[in-house]
């Protein structure tokens, strides 16, 4: 994305972007193609090994009892085999949501007019960066659930999916270049892809969004 530039009208920065576009879509089908068979494949262990014997990963227990959907089928070396590998996923995404974190909260302060300059920017995001995973320690220690915790993050990111839907309409028609509007059947798909979102984040948000958080705060 850096060697793409900041946008002018020469044609060498079209060519650059539409490049660097073709590379996103890429990222996007291939991420949507692994994610999709990893998670129906996890859903189908669980159901078949834990739900079956009776098992519910809670507590501080959650890994351990996820990593029965291995042991049973596979035998018990597979226990540390998932203990990595759950390491390497939790680690990431800790990781990466504590940059992106940080980058959103300041790019907050800066709209809102708490933070000006770049230089106060970047500090920003280094202090955040540093807040952020005491922050979750300090919110796990308070409240030792994983498996609330995970859900009360499931839905404030279903009650999200409307705004995001509606920040992908504005990009589209206010501040996209013509030079990489895309064609006819995918703004179909965006509208589609946004109505769903807004249905589906409402849905959650009326329904269950409300009552796990609940859940989660008398916790």
């Amino acid at each position: 994305a850096r060697f793409t530039g900041p946008r002018d009208d020469s044609v060498e920065w079209g060519e650059r972007a539409r490049g660097w576009m073709r590379v996103m879509r890429v990222d996007a089908w291939g991420s949507m193609i692994v994610y999709t068979f990893a998670t129906v494949a996890f859903y189908l262990l669980g159901a078949a090994v834990l739900h079956r014997s009776g098992q519910n990963p809670s507590g501080n227990d959650l890994i351990r009892t996820l990593s029965e959907m291995y042991v049973r089928p596979f035998g018990a070396w597979t226990q540390w085999l998932f203990l990595i590998g759950a390491f390497g996923v939790l680690y990431s995404t800790l990781f990466v949501a504590t940059a992106s974190q940080a980058r959103v909260a300041s790019d907050v302060l800066r709209v809102f007019g708490f933070v000006e300059g770049e230089k106060a920017w970047r500090n920003w995001i280094r202090a955040l960066s540093g807040v952020f995973p005491f922050l979750c320690v300090a919110i796990y220690w308070l409240i030792p659930e994983p498996g609330n915790l995970v859900l009360a993050g499931g839905a404030a990111q279903f009650i999200m999916l409307p705004f995001l839907a509606i920040a992908a309409l504005y990009f589209r028609y206010q501040r996209g270049d013509a030079r990489l509007v895309p064609g006819f059947v995918w703004d179909i798909f965006l509208w589609v892809s946004s109505i769903a979102l807004i249905i589906g984040g409402a849905y959650a948000a009326g329904t269950h969004g409300w009552k796990l958080i609940s859940d989660f705060i008398k916790s």
